[in-house]
């Protein structure tokens, strides 16, 4: 079904579309829309709420590094785990002998 919807105009930014909506894009709908004043109080609040938690100073405290770092470096670092650090060995097991069986029995023992 290629065309199934009727070609339109997009109300903000005025391109062709062949889609559900009166928009071309969710950035246009997005930037059509009108935000109130109470709307944004609303969301300053729960701004200042988060960073006043532990959870939102430690995230602006490694925010902050983070750019810090990226100002003097040039680059922005990667701070997560690396494979090393999550990797667990894996025994060499060819068979039942090799394998320690402490704190296991074997079947014939049930």
């Amino acid at each position: 079904m290629p065309n199934k919807y009727k070609e339109k105009d997009c109300l903000h930014c005025g391109t062709k579309f062949r889609k559900q909506g009166v928009y071309c894009s969710i950035a246009c709908s997005n930037k059509a829309r009108t935000v109130t004043q109470e709307t944004k109080d609303k969301i300053k609040a729960k701004t200042r709420e988060y960073y006043s938690s532990p959870e939102g100073i430690a995230t602006a405290n490694k925010n902050s590094k983070q750019m810090t770092e990226y100002n003097q470096k040039g680059y922005m670092p990667f701070n997560g785990i690396s494979v090393d650090d999550f990797a667990v060995p894996i025994p060499d097991i060819k068979d039942l002998s090799d394998y320690d069986m402490d704190g296991y029995d074997l079947a014939e023992k049930w």
